[in-house]
């Protein structure tokens, strides 16, 4: 039986319909949120004293600043699978909270520890403020410590 140009019409329609409703593709958000941890990693070993190290360079290694962003985004994108459009919201909020966190480390030039108390604090206010705490804690378990 020979398909008619009508049910072609049909199946090609549904085919489209199906395709588009597929999880959102939320991969540059998740390289823009890795980017965010990474930026504030190395902030925060401009001052690698106050993490305990002795130079910048040994705090970087430490932290893994610069290290593991495939993998780091593999981790997230299968943390966040079955959630892409709520995971989409909270990665751009916590980009946000994350580099507003790396500019607040970046003026504490006298690398003061009530400053980086300070800023740490303001970066948690915002990402409570993100809310999706359960979508947070899968996210944080991929990235490097900050």
């Amino acid at each position: 039986m020979a398909l008619r140009p009508a049910s072609c019409v049909l199946l090609a329609g549904l085919s489209v319909l199906v395709a588009g409703c597929g999880a959102p593709d939320i991969s540059e958000s998740i390289s823009d949120y890795v980017e965010a941890v990474d930026g504030s990693l190395e902030r925060l070993c401009d001052c690698a004293a106050l993490q305990g190290h002795d130079t910048i360079g040994e705090c970087k290694d430490a932290l893994g600043q610069g290290a593991g962003k495939d993998e780091e985004e593999a981790c997230i994108a299968d943390a966040l699978a079955g959630d892409e459009q709520e995971g989409e919201e909270y990665l751009s909020c916590a980009t946000v909270a994350l580099r507003d966190y790396a500019d607040c480390l970046a003026d504490n030039e006298n690398c003061d520890m009530s400053f980086l108390e300070l800023c740490v604090q303001d970066m948690e206010t915002k990402l409570d403020a993100c809310g999706m705490s359960q979508l947070r804690g899968r996210v944080e378990s991929c990235s490097k410590p900050s």
